[in-house]
């Protein structure tokens, strides 16, 4: 049984091709304005973007509130960073489908086509949708940190968003590397697991 397909596989090359360019400029324009933002936010004694999404504690972060306090222009540029960080991540999320769906086509096109191949490469797709929805609820628990609402850990809500959001990436983005690398050497087959069991089976096989 196959695993649903991402939307962009539904389209055609060219439109891919369009939205790929369209989310590498989001995702450039996007992040330039975020590092611009980080600047300042390190510059009045407090913390980048990183630093702020992994406080982790009201512990850890009232050291930097109270900084950005006495210099209101870090804790502004703390929050255009999260307005423009929404941006980024649409751009990232929608690169990644696209590159994800354009591997899982082209595994699926080969003969006989490799199902399993196209299956990871679709579930490396709709991981990154789900890291980006996790960096969504990361940016809105940040902008309860920076509005000091003390009712919840908001640090560390933010953190664990961020943590989970990461893993997800970095797997989505080794699995699709790895389906890219099959199709470039031509070494797959329709089931990865099960073309690996009966690899393991013939070398045991050949010990005998």
């Amino acid at each position: 049984m196959s695993l649903r397909q991402l939307p962009a596989e539904e389209i055609s090359g060219a439109v891919r091709w369009a939205a790929t360019i369209v989310s590498v400029g989001v995702v450039l324009v996007s992040s330039s304005a975020m590092k611009a933002c980080a600047k300042v936010m390190r510059k009045v004694g407090g913390v980048g973007n990183l630093g702020l999404e992994l406080l982790g504690s009201w512990e850890r972060a009232d050291p930097v509130l109270d900084a950005w306090r006495a210099r209101p222009d870090g804790k502004a540029a703390a929050r255009k960073a999260l307005r423009v960080d929404f941006a980024f991540i649409a751009g990232y999320v929608s690169l990644g489908v696209v590159v994800a769906a354009t591997v899982a086509s082209r595994a699926g096109d080969r003969t006989p086509p490799w199902a399993g191949w196209a299956d990871a490469a679709r579930a490396a797709g709709w991981a990154i949708v789900a890291a980006g929805a996790l960096d969504v609820f990361e940016d809105i628990s940040l902008f309860g940190t920076l509005a000091e609402r003390r009712d919840h850990n908001w640090p560390g809500i933010a953190a664990a968003f961020a943590r989970a959001k990461w893993v997800l990436a970095i797997v989505a983005v080794m699995v699709v590397l790895t389906v890219v690398a099959a199709l470039a050497s031509g070494s797959g087959s329709g089931d990865p697991a099960g073309n690996l069991g009966q690899q393991g089976l013939a070398r045991l096989g050949d010990r005998r």
